[in-house]
């Protein structure tokens, strides 16, 4: 089960990266469900982890929509439409990346508490 997180983990990280924000949630929050609700052999603590870095891979996507419609809502006439398309793909770039970063890092934490938990 363990190889099979890490690869959810690393398809996240790749849509992340590439600005599937909408798949994102959908596969982090399907991920976290099952990581919580279905009984299978894991330690704990990965069981743990697994599921922090899932939700966290949803709720980062879900506020960055958040935003984006809260951003929308300062649109006052058609003349704000091309600024605000101009601004959302130039920060697009930068938040894809300030998105997948943590993820790259939980997952390396993730790996390296299976190392440690293996050594004992």
């Amino acid at each position: 089960m363990f190889i099979i997180f890490m690869l959810v983990s690393v398809v996240l990280i790749k849509l992340s990266l590439i600005g599937q924000g909408l798949m994102s949630i959908a596969i982090g929050g399907i991920a976290w469900i099952v990581c919580r609700k279905l009984p299978f052999k894991l330690d704990p603590v990965l069981k743990q982890k697994f599921s922090r870095l899932f939700a966290t891979a949803a709720l980062l996507h879900i506020s960055l929509y958040l935003v984006l419609i809260a951003k929308m809502t300062l649109i006052d006439k058609a003349s704000d439409i091309p600024g605000f398309m101009l601004s959302h793909l130039l920060l697009h770039h930068l938040v894809c990346a300030l998105l997948a970063a943590p993820l790259v890092f939980m997952t390396v934490a993730i790996y390296n508490t299976r190392r440690t938990l293996n050594q004992s």
